[in-house]
């Protein structure tokens, strides 16, 4: 009896993990004009700064609402901060070639304390030949992360966006599993 529970247990722990490849977000499609190409760097310790710095972000927060990409053009649609020239795209510099090869991007407000009153939506273009410069390859997958929350976000070469937040996937996943209607 005990070892039939104990694999009712795994079972069910194995359809909650296995959920986790399923995103519970709703997409809605954003039509902003114009589109405004952004600040975009190279820099390794900036990226990695402002990574490990998340947990801890007081500034300005915002969200990435959706991300397209078509070839090398990335367009990403944020709520929040007050200008769109205020974003910038960091690059770590790094590209993996372990399959599937990548580049990770962070999308930071910049400077990150300025406090907007009104809650804007901003569509902004990162041109990837632009940025990567001789690195950019066609196939690379991206991960796009906020700086202002721990949140990250993996685009493949075709476009289809992964979000790759655990607490969201685990409350999804539960939710999921207890009937929860979703929202």
């Amino acid at each position: 009896m005990k070892t039939l529970r104990n694999k009712i247990q795994l079972a069910v722990i194995a359809l909650i993990l296995g959920l986790g490849t399923m995103n519970c977000q709703k997409s809605e499609s954003v039509d902003l004009k114009p589109i405004d190409k952004v600040k975009v760097e190279e820099n390794a310790a900036l990226y990695a700064n402002l990574m490990n710095a998340r947990a801890s972000y007081k500034g300005s927060p915002f969200e990435i609402l959706e991300i397209k990409r078509n070839a090398n053009l990335v367009t990403i649609v944020v709520e929040g901060g007050c200008d769109t020239q205020a974003y910038k795209v960091i690059w770590d510099g790094v590209i993996n070639f372990t399959e599937p090869m990548s580049a990770n991007l962070l999308v930071v407000h910049d400077p990150a304390e300025v406090q907007c009153l009104a809650i804007k939506r901003h569509q902004i273009e990162v041109d990837l030949k632009i940025l990567l410069g001789k690195a950019y390859l066609p196939n690379l997958n991206l991960q796009i992360s906020n700086s202002s929350k721990i949140n990250d976000n993996i685009v493949d070469v075709t476009g289809v966006v992964t979000t790759k937040d655990v607490n969201s996937i685990f409350k999804c996943n539960f939710d999921i599993f207890l009937g929860i209607q979703l929202e």
